[in-house]
C-alpha cells in the first residue's frame, strides 16, 4: 500500500514507487502477528481508561432529555468533573464511606449539598423570596444564617396603595408597609407601639 504525504514537494523524494517526506510521519508500520496498524494497536491497549469512565458516569448520571446540543454538553462535563473529584477525594481520603457501593452516593449528596445549600441560604435572606420558597428551603433542612432582628417601626412609602388584607371592594389606600411581608397593610390590620416598647 502506497502512502502520498503532500507536505513541501520540495522535501518529498521518491522511493521504490512510494512518496516520503522527511518532516512527515513514514509510511504506516503493521503488527507482524496481527497484521493491525501500530496506532490501532496503542490505542486498543489504552483505551481501557475511556471505558472504564464511561462505565463509571452512567451508574449516577445528570442528562436529561433536551433538544439543545450545549445543555448535553454540560451535563457531560458536570458528570465528568463529579467523577474526577470522586477518585482525587478518595486518594487523599481513604477512609471515606463505610461499604465501597455506598462511598460514591454518599460523596455525590455531600457535594450538592455544598453546592446548593450557599445559594438557597443567600436567596433565603433576600426580602423578595416568595414565602412559599422560603417555606421550601425550611422544610430542606437548609437554615439560614442568624440574621438580626427586624425593626418593629412602621415603614413609609411616599406612594399610597390598597392593603393587602382589606377587601378589594372597600379599596382602602394606606402608606404603611409590614416589616417582614413588605404588603402595604392599614391602621386595623397592623400594630403600633410606643418608642419604648420598640426598644
Amino acid at each position: 500500500m502506497q502512502t502520498i504525504s503532500l507536505c513541501c514537494p520540495l522535501l518529498q523524494r521518491k522511493t521504490r514507487g512510494s512518496f516520503s517526506c522527511q518532516l512527515c510521519i513514514p509510511k504506516k508500520k503493521r503488527e507482524k502477528n496481527s497484521g493491525k496498524e501500530e496506532i490501532n494497536v496503542f490505542y486498543n491497549q489504552e483505551n481501557g481508561g475511556v471505558d472504564s469512565q464511561d462505565q463509571m458516569c452512567s451508574l449516577y448520571i445528570t442528562a436529561r432529555k433536551t433538544n439543545r446540543w450545549l445543555m448535553r454538553l454540560f451535563y457531560r462535563i458536570t458528570d465528568s468533573a463529579a467523577l474526577n473529584a470522586f477518585v482525587i477525594f478518595t486518594q487523599n481520603v481513604p477512609n471515606f464511606g463505610e461499604l465501597k457501593k455506598e462511598k460514591r452516593q454518599k460523596f455525590l449528596k455531600e457535594l450538592a449539598l455544598a453546592l446548593i445549600i450557599p445559594h438557597r441560604r443567600q436567596s433565603f435572606e433576600v426580602q423578595q423570596t416568595p414565602q412559599d420558597v422560603k417555606q421550601v428551603i425550611r422544610s430542606c433542612g437548609i437554615l439560614s444564617a442568624p440574621s438580626p432582628a427586624p425593626s418593629t417601626k412602621q415603614r413609609h412609602s411616599a406612594q399610597r396603595k390598597s392593603c393587602y388584607n382589606c377587601p378589594r371592594s372597600m379599596d382602602k389606600k394606606t402608606k404603611f408597609i409590614c416589616n417582614k411581608c413588605n404588603n402595604f397593610v392599614c391602621e386595623e390590620h397592623s400594630n403600633r407601639l410606643c418608642n419604648q416598647c420598640q426598644e
